[in-house]
């Protein structure tokens, strides 16, 4: 079993979008991980995907800043950019996102064991 805990702040607003196939709605939202001291920091970024069940809590509350927990399935996925560079980047598909941000919001949690996010 492959599972991926992130604790980071959201570094931009949710995108809700529709799959083009099934029309099911889903939330993308990218989150920043630092690591390492204060000296020698590093980023990590990694992009959100976030089922149909998710999309409300997704569309009123992941901003810009937020801090989280996401939990979910770890999916790699890649492709050629304009210069012909091959790209990568690790997606995690949520099963369970905290909202663990600024004192003033209430602490929202949402699970879904069963329902996995839709693929790009």
């Amino acid at each position: 079993m492959q599972k991926l805990i992130i604790a980071g702040n959201v570094g931009r607003d949710a995108e809700i979008k529709a799959n083009n196939v099934t029309q099911e709605l889903f939330a993308t939202f990218s989150v920043a991980v630092n690591s390492g001291t204060k000296d020698n920091q590093k980023t990590d970024w990694f992009e959100v995907v976030c089922s149909e069940k998710h999309v409300d809590l997704a569309k009123n509350f992941i901003k810009k800043g937020t801090s989280v927990i996401v939990e979910g399935k770890p999916r790699a996925t890649g492709w050629q950019d304009k210069d012909g560079v091959i790209r990568t980047k690790l997606v995690c598909n949520a099963t369970f996102i905290e909202l663990t941000g600024r004192p003033s919001e209430e602490q929202q949690i949402v699970s879904d064991e069963e329902t996995e996010a839709p693929a790009l």
